[in-house]
């Protein structure tokens, strides 16, 4: 039923969802090496790529 078409999806969902979380520590780290971590950050909240990670955080 459903629920089988979710956990479908999802194992589908995991090695993509790995891909960008590794490609974004890498983008972090440099981001954080040439500007700081509290200004990473900042930048990181104002455009709201935080709000949307936590979304799909909470959609898994």
């Amino acid at each position: 039923g459903d629920g089988s078409l979710v956990s479908r999806n999802q194992r589908e969902m995991v090695p993509v969802a790995l891909t960008v979380v590794k490609y974004a520590l890498q983008a972090g780290i440099v981001a954080c090496q040439r500007m700081g971590v509290e200004i990473f950050l900042e930048q990181l909240f104002n455009r709201g790529f935080a709000s949307h990670f936590i979304w799909y955080m909470l959609w898994f």
